[in-house]
């Protein structure tokens, strides 16, 4: 339902842009649909990812290829296309289309052997229940939050990040109106191939320590900030470095950015890894948490940037 719901708002949306006709009530609410339907449907899949190897990480080196997916098509439209509302409606087709090739993907899960059945995790944790007191529960749910923590700061520090480009593109342009209205898509279009290339490297790489993905985070969220508010409020590296304002924005969106979806998906290996082994966290459970603990943070840094 959800996965035909976006479909139909996005044929619906594209023939809207192709006439040129869309209130601004009528998009507003069309968002506000489809981000229903996306969480729906991103839940669901998180739900299911615990059930097949390397599914968690599938989902999350999907959910980056789709705006870099809309990244690379809305070049091509707006190369191939003039005015604004045609290649707008290309795009919104190319996505449409892109759904129908989901809901299809989906209709073969059914047919799929799991790899890891939920009613086997939990009868294996079941079963040991006369082992509970030694079956290290606080340890595993200190790991669960450890791994919440740092979905939760990386995604956090990210969302803001995106949130604030019309900020950082006032302070570094220092008036200039030009420089100031193209610098935000430019940092958006960059931000976006880096998150596909952030989780691309963090899929091919282990997880790491606990320890060490944590004190990652803790360490990319501070700096992240620093660096953010340095652009926003006291631009003064492209007259340190005589760097263009647009290499320092695109540079500073590229960087950031890269670095917290390579710990996302560092640390989507860890909590699969430490999943299964405690009644408190079967890897169904965790996965899920995971995707709330990111969700959570997406909504802080709007909200963060929501202070400027």
């Amino acid at each position: 339902g959800a996965f035909a719901s976006m479909a139909l708002l996005g044929a619906t949306a594209a023939v809207a842009f192709q006439q040129e006709f869309l209130p601004k009530f009528g998009f507003l609410f069309a968002l506000a649909v489809n981000g229903l339907c996306t969480g729906i449907a991103q839940s669901l899949a998180a739900a299911v990812s615990s059930e097949f190897d390397h599914a968690s990480g599938a989902l999350l080196l999907g959910e980056s290829m789709a705006p870099m997916a809309t990244v690379v098509m809305s070049g091509i439209a707006h190369a191939v296309a003039p005015g604004v509302f045609l290649p707008a409606a290309l795009s919104v087709l190319f996505a449409t289309c892109t759904i129908l090739v989901a809901i299809a993907a989906l209709c073969r899960v059914p047919r799929e052997e799991p790899t890891h059945p939920r009613s086997s995790s939990w009868g294996v944790c079941v079963a040991s229940a006369d082992k509970y007191e030694h079956e290290y529960a606080v340890s595993q749910l200190l790991v669960l939050f450890g791994n919440s923590y740092i979905a939760f700061i990386a995604c956090a520090i990210w969302v803001f990040l995106l949130c604030s480009t019309p900020y950082i593109s006032s302070g570094l342009c220092k008036g200039d109106l030009g420089c100031t209205a193209a610098l935000p898509p430019m940092m958006i279009a960059a931000a976006n191939l880096a998150a596909f290339f952030g989780r691309s490297l963090g899929w091919r790489m282990s997880s790491g320590s606990l320890a060490g993905l944590v004190s990652q985070s803790t360490f990319l969220f501070i700096a992240g900030i620093w660096v953010i508010k340095m652009c926003a409020l006291g631009p003064s590296w492209p007259t340190v470095t005589a760097a263009p304002p647009w290499v320092v924005g695109v540079g500073t969106s590229a960087l950031l950015t890269c670095w917290s979806n390579l710990v996302l998906m560092r640390n989507d290996h860890s909590s699969q890894a430490s999943c299964g082994h405690s009644v408190f966290a079967p890897c169904n459970t965790t996965a899920q948490i995971m995707w709330l603990a990111i969700q959570t943070g997406s909504i802080v840094g709007t909200l963060l940037a929501s202070t400027w």
